[in-house]
């Protein structure tokens, strides 16, 4: 097994009692938020199903490929659609606001 959250998992058919969330057994991703969504194409993690949304057309199935087309998201005005935002699990995309905030009410 390629983590522990997968060898508990395949042992006792479960994530355990320690484990709180959901955990995505192909990049091991594990994410708490209720709110939180993930991408089982392309391994990216959003802070809700609107950005989540706006990824899919831009979803290759390629993190790498991925990940630099939502960065490269912009708005009429050139300012970013979706910015990166480091939490726990690791990082997730959230919707950029023009005074330079984060729409991201779980935070």
């Amino acid at each position: 097994m390629s983590c522990d959250v997968c060898a508990y998992a395949a042992e006792h058919g479960w994530w355990g009692p320690d484990f709180m969330g959901t955990h995505c057994r192909n990049c091991h991703r594990s994410w708490t938020g209720k709110t939180e969504s993930h991408c089982a194409s392309c391994h990216e993690s959003f802070t809700s199903v609107e950005p989540f949304d706006i990824h899919l057309e831009h979803c290759t199935g390629d993190p790498a490929t991925t990940r630099e087309r939502l960065a490269d998201l912009s708005r009429s005005d050139g300012n970013p659609l979706l910015a990166l935002r480091e939490r726990k699990g690791g990082p997730v995309w959230v919707r950029w606001r023009p005074d330079g905030h984060f729409m991201d009410s779980s935070a």
